[in-house]
């Protein structure tokens, strides 16, 4: 439900009317997930880093348009705990350069600031996966 109301508040910014906005974010609801529903617990994990995602990227666009200080840090706290849960969602952050309507040069400003902190947070992801556990635990990270 929090992730389907996400979907609907991201098709509002984007000024999606309601009821287009809330058939989608029930559509989104009813899409199976590409989990089974015997393993319910592990289809979970997923769920909560796309809502993270989500939420971030909602904090992002609040940031660009009005420049407050504590969304840039919400929305990087969501992204980290995103790439924390499932790193699958990750790609999602090239996104960040699509804004709902052009605000001139103070939200272009305000957008490379917040995709730079979306960068750090993904580095200090991939340094923490990819140098501080294996040195950590002397073991390779597989897939």
């Amino acid at each position: 439900m929090l992730l389907a109301f996400a979907v609907y508040r991201l098709l509002g910014r984007f000024a999606i009317p309601q009821r287009l906005a809330l058939l989608g974010a029930l559509l989104y609801l009813a899409y199976p997930s590409k989990v089974t529903t015997m393993f319910w617990p592990t289809s979970l994990v997923p769920c909560v880093s796309l809502w993270a995602m989500l939420n971030s990227y909602l904090r992002h666009l609040a940031y660009v348009e009005g420049g407050d200080r504590r969304s840039l840090a919400v929305s990087a706290a969501l992204l980290a705990l995103s790439a924390s849960a499932y790193d699958q969602a990750l790609p999602l952050v090239a996104a960040w350069w699509i804004l709902p309507r052009d605000g001139g040069p103070d939200s272009r400003v305000g957008l490379r600031r917040s995709f730079a902190t979306a960068v750090a947070v993904l580095a200090t992801y991939g340094l923490y996966r990819g140098i501080l556990i294996p040195a950590v635990s002397g073991s390779r990270i597989r897939r």
